[in-house]
């Protein structure tokens, strides 16, 4: 848990077909999960995005793929 936030970077590679959204998640519990920032990469191809925090980012974080298509992704989170 940190309440000097934090930076997340999303990378999406590839998309083959669909659509993917990517995001990291962090949870206080690590049962219920909620997008950092309520930020999400949503992709029909390669994309990138930088998202910052100065709030709370809780204990448990993950990294998510969803949506219809078929892809490559990544996500890195640094905590302050």
């Amino acid at each position: 848990l940190t309440t000097a936030g934090g930076v997340a970077y999303v990378h999406v590679f590839a998309v083959s077909s669909g659509t993917i959204g990517a995001a990291i998640q962090d949870s206080a519990t690590g049962t219920t999960w909620a997008d950092v920032l309520s930020a999400r990469v949503n992709a029909t191809g390669g994309t990138s995005a930088k998202f910052t925090s100065t709030g709370t980012i809780n204990r448990y974080t993950r990294f998510v793929m969803e949506g219809t298509g078929i892809g490559t992704a990544m996500g890195i989170l640094s905590r302050s």
